[in-house]
């Protein structure tokens, strides 16, 4: 349950222990485009990358000056500008996240008011590009944006009519206390307009409280998630140290079979369990890792109270 450390590779002059068998890759019913992550300095790494099928080439990017990694989502890199960028080991291409539709979008620098191609990270620490977009949605924080604004907006209306009720009945009251004897319509006036002055103050008190209360909602809804992400990366780092004990075990292994010139039955039947549980391993972190992105999108979007 827990992204990548760098996948084991085995001596070339190690012929005791076999390499890891070639494992193909189930049919993609959408053709996705993967974008291997291996930026690093700077510099991309055209070893293992796969070729960006389908994405055209006015999408490449180039980066400005060094690029560094992004702490928080698995495999972007930022270049000097702040911007962020992924790789398909040989181009580029700068990527934002589209709150609307809840993914990240490659674009083009020179021409952002393109909606861009929606890619997302898959269980193999690779970007492919989806086309699961559908109709703008949005997260928790945003809805809750909207609520607070809406409550507001009442509030606002409240102040207005009370503002208007009271000005009413104040104008209504002078024109009483100069009447040397007030006539009935005036009376009525007169009372018609303190009802509309008591209204509009439970409604103004309706209003403050309906503003408090999403308040007291966003602040509640925001301590959980803060809870719940900071779960989630203790999580990713029981899964970090999980992921390096056991490519160690696997190290550890190799080198004693080298040593020993030969290995056992036992020994690749340890060490082909030992792989599957690698792999098993970087595909929990990996999705770990987009879960914790979105998370992290969700709470930025939580409006300030």
């Amino acid at each position: 349950m827990f992204p990548s450390v760098s996948s084991f590779h085995v001596r070339p002059e190690s012929a005791h222990i076999p390499p890891e068998p070639h494992q193909p890759e189930a049919p993609r019913t959408s053709a996705p485009v993967l974008i291997h992550l291996s930026i690093e300095d700077g510099h991309a790494d055209t070893g293992n990358a796969m070729p960006p099928r389908d994405l055209p080439a006015a999408y490449i990017a180039h980066p400005s000056g060094t690029l560094r990694s992004d702490l928080v989502h698995p495999g972007v890199q930022i270049d000097e500008k702040g911007r962020r960028y992924i790789s398909d080991g040989k181009h580029a291409y700068a990527i934002r996240f589209d709150r609307d539709h809840r993914t990240e979008r490659v674009y083009q620098p020179d021409n952002p008011a393109k909606p861009g191609i929606p890619v997302r990270l898959n269980q193999h620490g690779d970007y492919e590009r989806h086309d699961e977009v559908g109709l703008k949605g949005g997260s928790l924080g945003q809805d809750l944006t909207r609520k607070l604004a809406a409550a507001e907006q009442r509030l606002e209306q409240a102040r207005t009519t009370r503002r208007q009720a009271q000005n009413e009945l104040t104008a209504i009251n002078a024109q009483v206390r100069a009447a040397d004897a007030p006539s009935a319509n005036l009376r009525q006036a007169q009372q018609d307009a303190q009802r509309r002055s008591d209204d509009s103050r439970l409604s103004l008190a309706v209003a403050e409280g309906g503003v408090e209360g999403v308040r007291r909602e966003v602040q509640a809804l925001r301590q959980s998630a803060q809870q719940e992400l900071a779960d989630k990366r203790r999580h990713r780092e029981d899964g970090r140290q999980l992921e390096r004990t056991t490519q160690l075990e696997i190290d550890v292994i190799v080198a004693a079979a080298d040593a020993a010139r030969h290995a056992s039955e036992n020994t690749l039947d340890r060490l082909r369990k030992l792989r599957d549980d690698l792999r098993r391993i970087q595909a929990a972190n990996n999705s770990l890792d987009a879960m914790i992105g979105n998370m992290t999108y969700d709470l930025n979007d939580f409006p300030r109270v």
